[in-house]
């Protein structure tokens, strides 16, 4: 049976979990209904059973606490966000379950807290994006072709991963002629302006020539004309 408290940092109703559930599900916080020694029915912090509320006085107390935590971190920057990003790979379910548990419980600030977060790091984010595009050119290609299907009220969607399965099963060639495909391009099988759809099924790896005169026709009468149907 679920159990359900009222709690002082985090909304009117939340479900008891032990540290060792909270661990076992990667999360960040738990909650045993119990006040902490100064009376507070608030989470716990996991990492180091620390009561959320008594941390929220701490800081108040000291206001100086956050900036000594601050000036310990950028005493060397790159060794302890080397180190973060370290225990974020080896912890990557737990990761992911944090974020989830964060954004279940700020699910009303979460739009706005993202919008000035890039707003306040646009550099770092447009840089990201540049690194990630240079990267992976094949997904950044994918998403926007995706996107162009949307907005064509096209129904589905591929990923790179059915790419990449889409020319291994056509053994690297053009789906219309022997061409190996060192480069190449996705079309759509029945094309979107005639009603095709985005889906996997309706997605083939062409060569640019093939593709140039396929372009926007009907794939069996673009067959025929090239001598592949009768």
């Amino acid at each position: 049976m679920t159990v359900l408290h009222e709690v002082q940092d985090a909304g009117p109703a939340v479900e008891i979990v032990s540290r060792r559930d909270a661990i076992a599900r990667g999360l960040r916080l738990y909650f045993t209904g119990v006040p902490c020694g100064r009376g507070h029915l608030s989470h716990r912090i996991v990492k180091n059973w620390a009561c959320v509320e008594c941390k929220k006085n701490w800081d108040a107390v000291d206001p100086k606490a956050k900036l000594r935590r601050k000036a310990r971190y950028e005493a060397d920057v790159d060794k302890n966000r080397e180190s973060a990003r370290s225990w974020a790979r080896d912890n990557a379910q737990r990761v992911r379950a944090n974020v989830a548990a964060w954004q279940e419980l700020n699910r009303e600030r979460l739009p706005g807290y993202q919008k000035n977060w890039r707003s306040k790091n646009g550099a770092s984010v447009r840089a990201a994006a540049k690194r990630y595009a240079k990267k992976y050119p094949e997904k950044i290609r994918i998403k926007q072709a995706n996107r162009r299907a949307k907005k064509r009220a096209a129904l589905g969607s591929y990923t790179s991963s059915d790419v990449v399965e889409i020319r291994e099963l056509q053994r690297g060639r053009c789906a219309y002629c022997p061409t190996a495909l060192d480069k190449f391009h996705i079309d759509h099988i029945i094309p979107l302006a005639k009603g095709g759809t985005n889906y996997r099924s309706n997605i083939q790896l062409l060569c640019q020539p093939c593709n140039n005169k396929k372009y926007s026709h009907d794939p069996i009468e673009f067959a025929r004309s090239i001598g592949r149907l009768l």
